[in-house]
C-alpha cells in the first residue's frame, strides 16, 4: 500500500487598525487529486494553486449596522484539458494537465437593523474566470474554448445580488410574528461548450441549447413565536413559480437540463425544553 501526504499550508492574520474596524487577509495553497488520464493512460498530477482574500469588516451606530467588504482571487494549474489530438480504438477520451485558470471578483455584504423590529441583510457577489493560457494546442478540434482569456467557467454566473428584510410584531406576552421577504439574482450562465470548434469552425448541433438568462427567485416567510419553548414557522420559496435551469457545465441538447427548485411550502413546528 503506497501512502502520500501532502501539507496544504494555510495563514490568516486580522488586524483592528480602529475601533469598528478591522483588517483581515488569509493564504491557502491547492492542492486536489484528479481522476483524468493521459494518453500513457497515468492519472494527471494533482491540480495546484492558492485562494487568497483581504477584507474590511465594520461595524456603524454601535453595532446597528455590520458590512464586510473583501476581495478574492483563486489560481489553479494542471486542471485537465482535453487532448482532442490522440484517439484510440475505445474511442476513449485522454486529456494533458495544462489548464492555468484564475478566478478573481469581490463580495460586498451588509446586515442590520433600521430599528429593533426591522432587520435587512443585502449582499452583492462578482466573480471573473478566465484561461491565463492559450491552450488550443491540446484541443485542436476542441468543443470548448481554451483560448487565453476566455471564460473558464461560463456556468457560474458573474453577479449574484441578495436582499432579504424581516420585521418583527410583537403580541402579548412573549408571542410575537416575525414577517420576513426577499429575493436572490444571478446573472446569465451557460455550459463549457462552444456551438463552434473555435479552430476548425465546425458546428456543434449538440452544444447548441439556450443561454440561461439572468434571473431573479423570490421568497418570504411567516414565523409565530409563543414563548421561549414554541414556535412555528410558514416558508415559501420561489412564489413566482419561475422556471430556470439549475447551473451545470455539462448542459447540452437532451442532457443534463434539471430545472431548479418550483414553487413550494415548509410548515417547521418548533420545541425547545
Amino acid at each position: 500500500i503506497v501512502k502520500k501526504h501532502k501539507i496544504t499550508p494555510y495563514v490568516g492574520l486580522t488586524w483592528d487598525f480602529s475601533r469598528d474596524h478591522s483588517l483581515y487577509a488569509s493564504y491557502a495553497e491547492i492542492y486536489k487529486p484528479q481522476t483524468a488520464r493521459d494518453r500513457n493512460e497515468k492519472i494527471l498530477e494533482p491540480i495546484v494553486g492558492y485562494n487568497a482574500e483581504v477584507g474590511v469588516k465594520s461595524e456603524f451606530f454601535d453595532g446597528a449596522l455590520n458590512t464586510t467588504v473583501a476581495f478574492f482571487q483563486i489560481m489553479q494549474e494542471n486542471r485537465a484539458v482535453t487532448d482532442y489530438d490522440y484517439y484510440d480504438a475505445t474511442g476513449l477520451s485522454r486529456s494533458v494537465a495544462s489548464g492555468k485558470v484564475r478566478s478573481r471578483g469581490f463580495d460586498i455584504e451588509a446586515n442590520g437593523a433600521i430599528t429593533d423590529e426591522w432587520k435587512v441583510f443585502g449582499g452583492y457577489t462578482y466573480n471573473k474566470s478566465e484561461y491565463m493560457k492559450d491552450e488550443r494546442r491540446f484541443a485542436a478540434l476542441s468543443n470548448v474554448d481554451y483560448r487565453k482569456g476566455a471564460n473558464a467557467k461560463p456556468w457560474i454566473p458573474k453577479r449574484m445580488f441578495k436582499l432579504y428584510s424581516s420585521y418583527e410584531i410583537p403580541l402579548v406576552a412573549q408571542q410575537k410574528i416575525t414577517l420576513g421577504a426577499g429575493f436572490r439574482y444571478q446573472s446569465k450562465t451557460d455550459n463549457q461548450y462552444t456551438r463552434r470548434s473555435i479552430s476548425t469552425g465546425a458546428y456543434y448541433p449538440a452544444n447548441d441549447i439556450p443561454v440561461q438568462g439572468g434571473y431573479t427567485i423570490w421568497d418570504a416567510n411567516a414565523a409565530y413565536e409563543y414563548n421561549e419553548h414554541f414556535s412555528l414557522n410558514l416558508s415559501v420559496k420561489n412564489i413566482t413559480d419561475k422556471r430556470y435551469f439549475i447551473n451545470q457545465n455539462n448542459r447540452v441538447a437532451g442532457q443534463n437540463n434539471y430545472y431548479g427548485e418550483p414553487r413550494n411550502f415548509m410548515l417547521t413546528f418548533n420545541y425547545k425544553y
